[in-house]
């Protein structure tokens, strides 16, 4: 009886995984069809091969390869994700992300990895310089998800050059609505440039080198490239903004993108970062949040809303809790987690941004004019 038990189960089971595997499989298959009649990899690694070589450095991307046979495009994958392992490991350093490691090469692998890594690698159209050459730059096209089905494209440009001692800082642009209604008190804002800090977010922990490196000449190249991206560190910048869609076959996008880089490397390179900014000019060139009734009583309505729901959301939580403790109904714990955690983080938001706004009445920066 227990021989025929185990037999049952070992039958379900493998029919369990035929049957899905054989979906799997048709997919892999109509990856390796697509991957084969299209051109478009081989007419974009010829543009690259001519751009790599105008510029004097190499293409490094992975040759397509065509007329490959299923299981040959299989392994070709694997070979694939491998080459793009390093250049993947320079830009997650940059946000101190765990290194990527080679995996073994083995048959689940090589059918998983044409599902998974294949088809849509993040990284892929680099050209970089040689791994020793002084300045290091690579450049690259990450694609992200969006969504479910949806990616956009993004260009990547790594820069290393030993010129350059820079604080770690965030350049991005900055959220309009957010910095109206809930400021971010870490950013970085100037005086001196109204411009600079309506249309950037900058964020550090290192103010003075930071206002030292960030100065007018390097704001303006910054303000030039508005939706880009930065990331300063060291010796290495990162800089990262969407592709147009007619940018994404002809990379038209790539030499002017290198002359603001070397815009800012020549702008770095000037700075002393052994001549700081004292804690007067800096306190000097530091705007002081004044907002008028209008936004004062917007801002209060929003976070007051705020409190009220994670408030209410809390109570019912903490109600469906107890309620499973005394029915002794366990299986609703997640249930009341769900109203709890986020009712919370939204009491705590919505009370800490309530309580700000009071503070800046009582220093007497609520002005009169209601013109937003």
């Amino acid at each position: 009886m227990e021989e025929s038990l185990t037999y049952v189960v070992l039958i379900t089971l493998g029919v369990m995984i035929i049957c899905t595997h054989i979906p799997l499989a048709m997919f892999t298959v109509a990856f390796w069809l697509k991957s084969q009649l299209s051109k478009s990899d081989l007419e974009r690694y010829d543009i690259l091969n001519k751009i790599a070589a105008e510029l004097g450095i190499d293409n490094c991307t992975f040759p397509p390869q065509k007329k490959l046979n299923y299981f040959s495009w299989l392994i070709y994958n694997k070979r694939v994700e491998d080459h793009y392992i390093p250049y993947k490991n320079l830009l997650r350093s940059m946000s101190g992300s765990k290194e990527l490691k080679k995996k073994p090469d083995s048959a689940m692998k090589y059918f998983y990895g044409s599902l998974f890594d294949g088809n849509h690698p993040r990284i892929q159209d680099i050209i970089a310089t040689d791994d020793n050459t002084e300045p290091y730059i690579m450049v690259s096209r990450d694609r992200v998800r969006v969504g479910k089905n949806n990616y956009e494209d993004y260009r990547v440009i790594y820069y290393r050059s030993n010129d350059l001692d820079m604080p770690k800082c965030n350049v991005e642009e900055s959220s309009e609505f957010m910095d109206n209604i809930a400021p971010d008190p870490d950013d970085i804002n100037f005086v001196s440039d109204e411009i600079f800090s309506k249309k950037f977010d900058l964020m550090g922990n290192d103010e003075q080198k930071i206002r030292a490196l960030i100065n007018e000449e390097v704001r303006g190249v910054l303000v030039d490239n508005e939706k880009w991206t930065w990331k300063f560190d060291g010796n290495r910048i990162l800089i990262k903004y969407l592709i147009e869609h007619n940018e994404i076959s002809d990379m038209s996008d790539i030499k002017p993108s290198l002359v603001e880089l070397a815009k800012i490397h020549n702008a770095i390179k000037e700075i002393d970062m052994e001549n700081l900014p004292s804690s007067e000019q800096i306190d000097a060139d530091t705007p002081r949040e004044t907002i008028n009734k209008k936004l004062y009583n917007k801002r209060m309505t929003i976070f007051g809303s705020t409190i009220g729901c994670g408030t209410i959301a809390m109570i019912w939580g903490i109600v469906i809790f107890f309620e499973a403790l005394i029915r002794m109904q366990f299986d609703i714990f997640l249930t009341a987690f769900f109203f709890t955690l986020p009712g919370a983080l939204a009491f705590r938001f919505g009370y800490s941004e309530w309580k700000r706004n009071k503070q800046l009445k009582s220093e007497g920066r609520i002005t009169n004019n209601s013109n937003d």
